[in-house]
């Protein structure tokens, strides 16, 4: 009944309802964030930290471009991006930026399809674990540690109720008509080609004809 009254609201939001899959399903979990995006793996046991894309405030869509790069790597079928609601489970300005950059991700990792999942309590879990329970040292990199506790959270919630997220419709339909306006026009035929230099010979000689043509009827005239 929550699920079907979860769909019937995406469906209202115009956003496509597909439930994600749980237990044995290869899945990459993200944790993106304004300088770092962590990224970890797993099927539903045992999540594992891969790696961390550092230097992303240049080009949004070039880092969700190396997350689908990773997600096709370990042969994940699935993408859950940690969502920072606030804690009353608003969205303050990291989830906006978060759910902005989930939009870029869904349509570069299509058909893959983009899950957002609660991650307000992640990194908090990440920095406690590093270092055996020593905690994060100042300026270590805990970013795939979190992305690995999405996951694990992921898998023992109730994943079926995550927010498929997609790009919007008439984003996708401006792409369209921009590629549909920038490509260049198909060059001329050999026919078209040969039409045309046969009609420039013929304004060439018809033009040269008539003033050599006036020129003889004027000096004709002037004999009379």
């Amino acid at each position: 009944m929550v699920l079907a009254l979860l769909c019937l609201a995406a469906r209202l939001a115009s956003r496509a309802c597909a439930p994600a899959r749980g237990f044995g399903t290869r899945t990459l979990g993200v944790d993106f964030g304004l300088r770092r995006t962590g990224l970890a793996v797993s099927a539903g046991i045992a999540p594992l930290p891969i790696g961390i894309i550092d230097d992303q405030s240049a080009n949004l869509t070039a880092v969700a471009a190396q997350v689908v790069r990773a997600a096709r790597s370990e042969g994940a079928s699935q993408l859950v991006l940690g969502m920072p609601y606030n804690s009353s489970g608003g969205e303050g300005e990291q989830a906006v930026a978060t759910r902005r950059f989930g939009e870029l991700l869904a349509r570069e990792a299509a058909p893959r399809p983009v899950y957002l999942w609660d991650e307000r309590f992640s990194s908090a879990e990440a920095s406690m674990r590093a270092n055996a329970g020593d905690g994060a040292a100042r300026g270590q990199s805990i970013d795939d540690v979190a992305a690995a506790i999405i996951l694990e959270e992921f898998f023992e919630g109730d994943f079926a109720s995550a927010e498929l997220i997609a790009p919007p419709p008439e984003e996708r339909r401006g792409a369209r008509a921009h590629a549909r306006l920038v490509q260049p026009p198909p060059p001329p035929s050999h026919a078209e080609v040969r039409a045309a230099m046969m009609a420039r010979a013929a304004a060439q000689s018809g033009g040269t004809s008539g003033g050599a043509n006036g020129q003889g009827g004027r000096r004709r005239k002037k004999k009379r």
